[in-house]
């Protein structure tokens, strides 16, 4: 946990003008001043609110459409957030907000570039922390597994090691098999330890599991994104010859997702490209609870869960689809699905690997995304693109996923109170 800002006495909080400049302002002082001003902000607030939601949802893109009616969206304004009206109409109610176009973080630039082929990449500024270590995730539903093997549940951590068990036939094995080949041609002995890793991933087994937690450098990540830039661009040279058959899409390398990642593991010059946003030092009490890095190549994918406190999640490349319940009627929707599954209790507070495969997996994924008939009214989402921000606020309960094909996804979020 980080301190990173604390007063006593009368408390002070940061309130930002319409320049954009940060005054610090006594809680006495406002209170003072009367009801007036926290009626004229929240009137301002509400209006530009509801100006936003007429305008309607972001204009949906492939892949982002959910099954069956979609829920209403989520409360949005646009741009940064006042400060105060925040902490007035958003914090201290404890309601969901997207912010449109909200914080540009230094690592949405540094970190990638997007080619003509629409994948991005990893700059010089990033691939020279290749070697840096980071918990991946890997997740097969191709499987027919349905069950976690002997990873624990209990657990929230990648295990120091794993057993990398996939069946054959399976497009995931495909891809990795072609990934393997790629990097022997295309690689030299560093990466001679990614190519024995790659190696243990397509051995056939007659245990299959469809997730996996291991610890990997970054460069597997970065190779897989080259990998599939370079797949994409051959099929877009791929030319038909009248009276052939249409070649085969190209494959991709998918589910691959450095998932949950703390910030302070991050090498410092990659850590300072992700600066703390002035909502998180100032919105609560300045208490940093956890932060974490998400970096996968679609679809990602994090079921229904809650956490213990405040969440603002920011979006740094492609798109991230939010679905959103308020505390009881989340509560309700988890029990009934643990019901259906005979497994009454459990706890959800935390993103846990027995949520990532078999049968708990499929059920909450359905009743959150499938067109579930007793999905509850409340359900709000939400459509996150590069820019936007989103707060969640404790208990809130939430699945977020991305829905495209090999792309790179990129995210960071911090808890705090």
């Amino acid at each position: 946990m980080k301190l990173v800002c604390a007063t006593s006495g009368t408390r002070a909080f940061a309130l930002m003008s319409k320049q954009g400049v940060i005054r610090n302002i006594s809680a006495l002082a406002i209170c003072c001043a009367g009801s007036s001003i926290r009626k004229s902000a929240a009137r301002v607030f509400r209006s530009h609110s509801t100006q936003t939601a007429a305008a309607g949802a972001p204009p949906s893109r492939p892949g982002e459409s959910a099954e069956g009616q979609a829920p209403p969206e989520v409360r949005t304004v646009e741009g940064p957030v006042n400060l105060f009206v925040f902490r007035l109409e958003t914090f201290d109610p404890e309601l969901p907000l997207v912010m449109r176009n909200s914080h540009q973080l230094p690592a949405m630039t540094k970190w990638f570039r997007r080619h003509d082929t629409g994948h991005y990449m990893f700059t010089p500024h990033l691939t020279k922390h290749s070697q840096t270590i980071f918990p991946y995730e890997l997740t097969d539903p191709d499987s027919g597994s349905g069950s976690m093997g002997s990873q624990s549940p209990s657990s929230s951590a990648p295990p120091s090691h794993s057993p990398y068990r996939f069946p054959s036939p399976s497009p995931l094995r495909d891809a990795l098999t072609e990934f393997r080949s790629w990097l022997v041609n295309h690689s030299n002995e560093r990466y001679l330890p990614l190519m024995a890793l790659i190696a243990a991933l397509t051995e056939p087994t007659a245990e299959p599991e469809e997730f996996q937690q291991f610890y990997a450098p970054l460069g597997l990540l970065a190779r897989a994104c080259e990998f599939n830039h370079r797949n994409a661009a051959l099929s877009m040279k791929t030319t038909r010859t009248a009276g052939m058959a249409p070649p085969p899409p190209p494959l991709f390398l998918q589910r691959l997702y450095i998932a949950q990642s703390p910030l302070d593991s991050l090498p410092a010059p990659l850590g300072e490209d992700l600066p703390t946003p002035g909502l998180v030092r100032n919105g609560g009490r300045g208490d940093i609870y956890d932060s974490s890095v998400w970096l996968g190549l679609e679809p990602t994918y994090t079921p229904l869960h809650r956490d213990p406190n405040p969440n603002l999640f920011c979006q740094m490349v492609g798109a991230k689809q939010v679905r959103l319940l308020p505390p009881a009627r989340g509560e309700e929707l988890y029990a009934r699905v643990r019901r259906r599954l005979g497994e009454p209790g459990g706890s959800s507070r935390f993103r846990g690997p027995e949520m990532m495969g078999g049968a708990e997996r499929t059920a909450l994924e359905d009743a959150v995304w499938g067109e579930d008939p007793d999905r509850h009214p409340d359900m709000r989402q939400a459509v996150l693109r590069p820019g936007d921000s989103m707060f969640i606020p404790k208990g809130w309960w939430h699945s977020i996923r991305s829905t495209g094909t090999g792309l790179l996804n990129a995210s960071v979020n911090w808890w705090f109170r």
